[in-house]
Order: C-alpha cells, then structure tokens, then sequence
C-alpha cells in the first residue's frame, strides 16, 4: 500500500499518527483492528473487536464481515 501511495500523503499520515496523544477515547468511537495489520499493528491499547487474520485492508478485502459487524453494532 505504501509502495502505490502518495509519498507526500504517506509522510504526513506517518506524522500525524506519531504525534497522536490522545488519552481518552470518545464514547461513540468503536475500533475494530485486525490482528494482521502489517502497516499499523495491533498494540496493548484495547480495541472494542479484533477481526483474526485482519489486515490493513480488511475494510476491502473482508468488507461483507466488517460490514455485519458494524450493523450489528450499530
């Protein structure tokens, strides 16, 4: 993904996420990570739903499950 991106975008997404710091996550916010997510890794912080074999894509490639997952939610 990296490789076929903006390079101008890459640098200040890349810029962005290290300068994060938010401490609190707003209520209404669900995160859902895979736990194959080469770009952004999974990490200690707590997500509300872990998709197995999820990668950074799986927004695409797995849309219908992420779809049935958010309307469930929903």
């Amino acid at each position: 993904i990296i490789k076929d991106s903006n390079n101008d975008f890459v640098y200040w997404a890349l810029h962005k996420m290290g300068q994060w710091n938010r401490k609190e996550r707003h209520p209404s916010i669900i995160k859902i990570h895979g736990d194959n997510d080469l770009m952004i890794p999974i990490n200690n912080k707590p997500n509300d739903l872990t998709i197995n074999d999820g990668g950074h894509f799986m927004v695409v490639d797995r849309a219908p499950e992420v779809s049935e997952i958010l309307n469930t939610l929903i």
